[in-house]
């Protein structure tokens, strides 16, 4: 690696640590899951720790690529395409009501928060 391309090792610990405390929240969180329901927690744990830490991994993997100029250059439209996904949730059949709230976008075979993408 050249001398510009190498990576941020303080930066790289954050995220490690971040993710390490993260890990142990979920196990602690969901003890009680384990304690009902086997089955159901490993399908969480499945859910969450492969999907998730896998998705959020290649995210963060392509955001490391990803030269910082291009989100300078094309934030207003990333702002812009989060406040839509933020409307979505108005729109019937489309918005997900879950706890009283509606706040969740269902496509079918895939549900999101759209405020996360806002964040």
């Amino acid at each position: 690696m050249s001398k510009s391309k190498q990576i941020d090792k303080v930066f790289l610990g954050i995220a490690l640590a971040i993710i390490i405390i993260g890990l142990f929240a979920f196990f602690s969180s969901s003890l009680g899951i384990l304690a009902k329901n086997k089955d159901k927690f490993y399908s969480i744990i499945f859910s969450q720790l492969v999907l998730g830490l896998g998705a959020g991994s290649l995210f963060f993997w392509a955001g490391l690529r990803l030269n910082y100029k291009f989100w300078q250059k094309y934030s207003f439209y990333i702002f812009f395409g989060c406040i839509l996904l933020m409307l979505i949730i108005f729109i019937p059949g489309l918005g997900l009501r879950h706890a009283g709230a509606q706040r969740w976008v269902s496509f079918g075979f895939l549900s999101f928060q759209p405020a996360e993408f806002m964040k």
